[in-house]
């Protein structure tokens, strides 16, 4: 399994995963391995496909895989190749299993993020109650199917400024938080957004309004 051999300085052993899903190839890799001399000696190698969460975070592909599945048995095989990134250097798997996956009407996989857990830099109920609100109108105007049910905020307000019609700027206020949200499917997210409020001349005032959604910010949560 050595790509190059010389030098131990150069000596270079990596393996990647096949998985397959009731007979079909996934797009997901699960993981390139790097080896070492130790490692190298284990003819064994465990496949965490779904660790603990308190371990180490479920991958969204996993789950997403899991999402699409019906209720029932399904058959899950994983290969190892040498190589890496999907580029394999064997034109037979090194290593293979198999198992049964059953998935129940109510089963749930733990993503290890849990929204109590989320950072809170300040407590406003008030202010979040008009942000849930705010992310909702949001969400019908744009045909997102997520619903808000609450936010969190992980900034306190920042002054700044944003450019106006006329090539001129004007003074706002911002406040980052987390929004909380539910599917139709039952699949629960957090997504960061920006809300901001304007100023008077002398102090910030007036109604808070949506800014801006945090790009790559979306995650799968535990639902609650």
């Amino acid at each position: 399994m050595e790509a190059y051999r010389g030098q131990d300085n150069y000596r270079l052993a990596s393996a990647f995963y096949k998985l397959y899903v009731n007979g079909e190839l996934s797009n997901w890799n699960i993981q390139n391995i790097s080896f070492n001399e130790k490692s190298l000696q284990y003819s064994t190698r465990q496949v965490w496909l779904a660790p603990k969460p308190e371990d180490e975070m479920v991958s969204d592909y996993w789950l997403e895989i899991l999402d699409e599945l019906p209720i029932g048995e399904h058959d899950v095989r994983i290969e190892l190749y040498s190589g890496s990134d999907g580029r394999s250097q064997s034109y037979r798997p090194l290593a293979a299993g198999e198992f049964t996956l059953v998935k129940g009407a109510n089963d749930a996989v733990s993503t290890g993020i849990k929204f109590a857990d989320l950072d809170e830099a300040r407590k406003d109920p008030a202010l979040a109650k008009e942000i849930v609100t705010i992310l909702n109108e949001k969400a019908r105007d744009y045909g997102w199917e997520m619903t808000f049910k609450k936010v969190k905020m992980n900034t306190d307000w920042v002054a700044s400024y944003v450019s106006t019609n006329n090539s001129g700027v004007t003074k706002i206020r911002e406040i980052r938080v987390y929004g909380f949200a539910t599917y139709p499917n039952g699949r629960c997210i957090t997504e960061e957004f920006t809300m901001a409020q304007g100023h008077n001349g002398s102090e910030f005032s007036g109604p808070i309004f949506y800014r801006q959604v945090i790009p790559g910010s979306k995650k799968r949560i535990d639902c609650e």
